[in-house]
């Protein structure tokens, strides 16, 4: 549906400084991702100090801002001479650049002694679920009226074309997951700073965000088992199985540096990782050189593994033909109960730790709950840690008068380790779809489940895509086929809101815990 709103204002500098103002708030309210929105409010600046320039400041201008379809336009009708807005952005290298890097197209035309000049925006993007949900629907689609064709026909589509897609996509994906999941966890350690950040507030948050994180295991394997018992296991391998776990924990200190990376042994990369970036923090100024390669090394990876996600609808697409080619496709209406089973147990361990630290710190649960409420809510509608980070600053140091110096290097620090809802989430997963492809889940299994479980949700990149790729990895590691994969990235989309906004209130939570210990046990003061 179309929306316009009219405005007329002078050429003079209030005059642009208010319509800008105008066209930022119209903006917001066409769902328009912010930095688009800047680049469309320089934009309309640049071309009306431009205009002002030439056609004199007394000169009044009409605006008319619309949307229609989610695309915003906004026109300008400028009395006076000729004048096109083009040859501003033809004379400056900067405007130019503006224009190009945000994709907006200027239209002009002189009728009537009037400049008219049209900003087409680029169509807000498509959500991420939005994006899969569409790849699911049209992948049922194509692959319905596949199912009118021979079945010769129908099998050579699916090992020529949809196939091979999936098997080059998948290995590009665990191309790059290595390298990023291992420049990820070296650059986090490096960006500690220095080792004496590591002293006693330092050692405080990495202990309480650690535990935890290893608390959501004991609330999580009992339901795990339950829907998936463990296999029976023949009498007398319970020394093999002791064996089996001493060889896998003595297996995650590798033999050399390539062979992880040769073998995609991802814990063994995490481990390896982390001697790394302790490495290099201890070196201190005679390592910076290394930490500023690990850091461009993160933004490549970073990069890379977020073009390869813009193809994430597609491999969803096929395979949901895969799936209904090969009849399994059934298995896609059973992925509620994970989904519901993660959003339950994730909010009840939340509300375990808000409880267990009102009473410890002797704090009204109802003050717990109001003060983290802002950044949790943000965190739920964004599905963004980075964008709730203000709001967390301002719980801790406002609502509950916790120190600069510790919030500045708690926050950020508890972004990355502080994670309990992902283990939570990655062993619901994982169990689901060993369950749904008849994988049997023995102890050794479960034992599997629970390390990796614990060191991937600490190791997964920040950034878009970081998930996907320690699914992979995961399921390399479980035993899981990767045709699973197209199930979990659906569900960890819509997971992605529950499990930010409680990892976001898990680190408010720790640090408030971290001040009470550092402060001998005194409640925060009162408000």
């Amino acid at each position: 549906m179309a929306r316009s709103l009219m405005h007329e204002f002078a050429l003079d500098p209030v005059g642009i400084d208010l319509v800008s103002e105008e066209v930022a708030a119209f903006l917001d309210t066409t769902s328009y991702d912010r930095r688009s929105a800047l680049m469309a409010r320089l934009a309309l600046e640049n071309i009306l100090i431009g205009m002002s320039h030439h056609l004199g400041s007394q000169t009044v201008a009409s605006l008319r801002q619309r949307s229609f379809l989610g695309r915003p336009f906004l026109s300008l009708s400028i009395p006076g001479e000729r004048f096109d807005p083009s040859t501003l952005y033809k004379a400056s290298v900067w405007e130019s650049s503006v224009m190009s890097s945000s994709n907006i197209r200027l239209l002009f035309a002189y009728r009537g002694e009037r400049n008219l000049i049209t900003l087409v925006c680029p169509r807000a993007p498509l959500s991420s679920l939005t994006q899969i949900v569409c790849a699911v629907l049209f992948g049922a689609l194509v692959a319905s009226l596949g199912m009118m064709l021979p079945s010769h026909i129908r099998e050579t589509l699916l090992t020529s074309a949809v196939t091979p897609f999936f098997d080059t996509f998948i290995g590009l994906l665990a191309g790059l997951a290595g390298p990023m999941v291992f420049v990820s966890v070296a650059w986090g350690i490096c960006g500690i700073g220095d080792v004496a950040a590591l002293g006693k507030s330092g050692k405080s948050l990495v202990t309480c965000f650690l535990l935890t994180d290893l608390g959501a295991i004991p609330i999580t394997l009992p339901i795990c088992l339950f829907f998936m018992p463990l296999a029976n296991t023949p009498s007398g391998e319970g020394g093999a199985l002791f064996d089996s776990v001493i060889q896998m924990l003595l297996g995650l200190f590798p033999s050399n540096i390539v062979k992880p990376f040769y073998d995609g042994n991802t814990l063994q990369i995490i481990v390896l990782s982390a001697f790394m970036g302790i490495g290099i923090l201890v070196l201190g100024d005679a390592g910076r050189h290394l930490q500023q390669l690990i850091k461009e090394l993160n933004l490549l990876f970073s990069l890379l593994m977020e073009e390869l996600c813009r193809f994430i609808p597609l491999l969803v697409f096929a395979m949901v033909i895969m799936q209904v080619w090969s009849g399994t496709f059934a298995n896609i209406f059973t992925s509620w109960l994970p989904l519901v089973l993660t959003t339950v147990l994730v909010i009840v361990y939340t509300f375990l730790q808000a409880f267990f630290l009102s009473r410890k710190l002797n704090v009204p649960i109802r003050r717990i709950i109001d003060t983290c409420t802002p950044a949790a809510m943000l965190a739920l509608t964004t599905a963004s840690s980075s964008a709730a980070f203000g709001s967390m600053l301002s719980a801790c140091e406002e609502g509950f008068d916790v120190d600069e110096q510790l919030t500045s290097f708690g926050i950020p620090l508890g972004i990355v380790v502080c994670k309990p809802s992902v283990v939570i989430m990655l062993m619901v997963l994982m169990v689901f779809c060993a369950q749904t492809y008849g994988i049997g889940a023995d102890a050794y299994w479960y034992v599997r489940l629970v390390v990796a479980s614990f060191f991937f949700a600490i190791a997964v990149p920040p950034v878009p895509g970081g998930m996907l790729a320690c699914y992979t990895m995961l399921f390399a590691n479980l035993g899981i086929p990767v045709a699973a994969l197209a199930l979990v990235t659906a569900l960890d989309i819509i997971l992605d809101y529950v499990t930010t906004s409680a990892s976001v209130t898990s680190n408010i939570l720790n640090v408030l815990h971290v001040k009470r210990v550092l402060e001998g046990g005194h409640a925060p003061a009162a408000n």
